[in-house]
């Protein structure tokens, strides 16, 4: 029976599809988004825990020194490799040392060069498949070279020694400071029919001829370049992008090498003043896009471009500009990024480790997919902050025909772990057992309809369903911008999801355990605490925000908050 209440004053929120925005004081945001998430995403409007992450139990087949060696030695960077069988791997790089990760069964091999290791102690490098190579710089040793089977260095008329490297129709780049150039095509002389050509660099003769590119000195180094797509062009693959310390540079290249010094359209324009990338691996391919980490935030570059006739140059990540604020930007550059199932990923908080190099304690993660039809699609929102792990590196990879997401992590014990990135796992689970999300999300300020009435607050009901296993609850409130919050109401709830043995009795028929709903919590009036200095209730004021703190897997459907008029006195007087 509904419950008639004239004096009743209610706020609350239906659905939550704007995401996180931080971005704005909590009581002017919008009443479909929260004012901050940890561990949730809004996919399908309502608030749910991220998906779980999975440590895969790696195997050293009885060998203790490679193991150890594996999870001690300094990491320096990791890269996806995918053999023409369609078997993925991760190929990483610890103590200058090689190590290949079969995804199939999660075996280890290392496949350094035997008495020819990169240095130990070089703490950032780079690494790219191109065709079926794998190559890897770090910036002062000869390239190193893997072909799926095993290893050498680069030498003569091969790809120079360089950092930030790229394959663009069908040419790998490398850049080294404020340079770039190209090796030769694949397929190309002298046999026409050997991918291997693309290592060569034997038509680089002359830099006046086509061999290498330089950005300005005031664009300072280059910081990394990628490919964009472009449905528009008869090449079937977009401009190069370069990005720079200060500024972003589009490169058109011809495929025959011979009409680079003859064409009469720019190669290499600017795209981007002032504002360049950090790193290569925190460039992100979305569509006809990039997304891309700077200073001040995370940018897009087709938003940049679309808005270059305006004032200023603002990033598209102000909802979630309070976390990247923090990241030092020493260590930006340490950081990666992926876009995985309609999701963008990327590391955020870094924090350096003497014998491990950088991890970082967090990811942003942004919704491509919240709510899609064939009618209608809304924009992007920002899911929040994703913790549980910390992430040394993170990368996608194909295996088979299935899209994949995996992160080296550095352990509290400081080992070196591999952990999948799951699209639908309900809980975490640490190699032995699942572990429950905890996961919270703060809302708005909410002024109940008045924002300059004073109200009591005395109730509320919360709405939830896709409940599995054991929830625990934990609701808080604050008054008008109070900085602590209050604790309001705790409780727990249940949804059985397996048989345990005392369940199990004779020719019993197994059941079909499904996710459970809770369509109607009530919760108590909360406890009359008081503000020693403004001498009042807490639960009394002009708007009110609340944060649920939850472990479990459930949904957050519509929630309601119920509060009284409080009655003031008419002038000069304080509550």
């Amino acid at each position: 029976m509904a419950v008639v209440d004239p004096k009743r004053l209610s706020d609350g929120f239906l659905s939550l599809e704007n995401g996180v925005d931080q971005g704005k004081a909590p009581n002017l945001i919008a009443n479909n988004a929260s004012a901050f998430a940890v561990n949730t995403t809004f996919r399908g409007g309502w608030p749910t825990p991220r998906p779980g992450f999975i440590k895969r139990a790696l195997n050293f087949g009885g060998d203790d020194a490679l193991e150890a060696a594996f999870k001690s030695l300094n990491f320096q960077t990791a890269a996806p490799y995918r053999a023409d069988s369609g078997a993925a791997f991760g190929i990483s790089m610890h103590g200058g040392r090689m190590f290949r990760v079969n995804i199939a069964d999660f075996s280890v091999q290392e496949i350094t060069i035997p008495g020819d290791p990169n240095p130990a102690f070089v703490q950032r490098a780079w690494a790219i498949q191109a065709e079926n190579f794998w190559l890897l710089q770090d910036g002062s040793s000869k390239v190193y070279c893997y072909n799926g089977g095993s290893a050498r260095r680069l030498g003569a008329n091969e790809l120079p020694v360089g950092k930030q490297m790229v394959y663009y129709q069908g040419r790998v780049g490398v850049a080294s400071g404020r340079q770039y150039m190209f090796g030769d095509i694949v397929y190309g002389p002298p046999s026409l029919s050997d991918r291997g050509t693309i290592l060569n660099v034997t038509e680089n003769t002359f830099i006046n001829q086509g061999g290498a590119f330089a950005v300005p000195m005031d664009a300072g180094e280059i910081t990394g370049f990628k490919p964009i797509a472009n449905l528009n062009t008869a090449l079937g693959q977009g401009p190069l992008v370069v990005y720079t310390e200060t500024g972003i540079f589009a490169t058109v290249l011809p495929q025959d090498r011979t009409q680079w010094q003859t064409t009469t359209n720019p190669i290499q324009t600017m795209i981007q003043l002032e504002t360049g990338g950090i790193a290569q691996d925190l460039i992100v391919n979305v569509n006809e896009d990039q997304y891309y980490r700077t200073e001040d935030g995370i940018q897009s570059l087709a938003y940049a471009v679309r808005n270059s006739g305006q004032p200023g140059n603002t990033p598209i990540s102000n909802e979630v500009g309070v976390i990247l604020s923090s990241d030092s930007s020493n260590f930006l550059q340490y950081g990666s990024s992926v876009n995985f199932d309609n999701r963008m990923l990327m590391t955020c908080s870094p924090a350096i480790s003497q014998q491990h190099g950088v991890y970082h304690r967090g990811l942003i993660a942004l919704d491509f997919d919240l709510i899609t039809g064939m009618r209608d699609k809304l924009p992007p929102a920002w899911d929040g902050l994703w913790t549980g792990l910390n992430v040394l590196k993170i990368f996608r990879v194909r295996d088979q025909k299935t899209m994949r997401c995996f992160a080296y992590v550095l352990n509290s014990d400081n080992e070196i772990e591999f952990w999948e990135i799951t699209k639908s796992a309900l809980a975490d689970n640490d190699g032995e057992q699942d572990i429950r999300i905890q996961w919270s999300i703060e809302t708005r300020s909410m002024d109940f309809g008045s924002k300059f009435d004073a109200k009591r607050l005395f109730a509320g009901d919360v709405f939830h369903d896709q409940m599995s296993g054991q929830v625990d609850f934990a609701l808080q409130y604050r008054p008008d911008g109070y900085p602590c919050w209050v604790d309001w109401d705790t409780w727990t709830e249940c949804a059985k999801v397996s048989l345990c043995a005392e369940d199990l009795v004779a020719c019993e028929a197994l059941p079909n355990f499904k996710p459970q709903y809770r369509p109607y919590h009530q919760l108590k009036q909360p406890l009359d605490s008081f503000d020693p200095i403004l001498k009042k209730l807490y639960r009394v004021g002009y708007e009110m925000q609340f944060r649920y703190s939850i472990t479990g897997r459930t949904r957050l459907k519509q929630n309601r908050f119920n509060a009284y008029q409080e009655q003031q006195l008419p002038y000069g007087s304080q509550l």
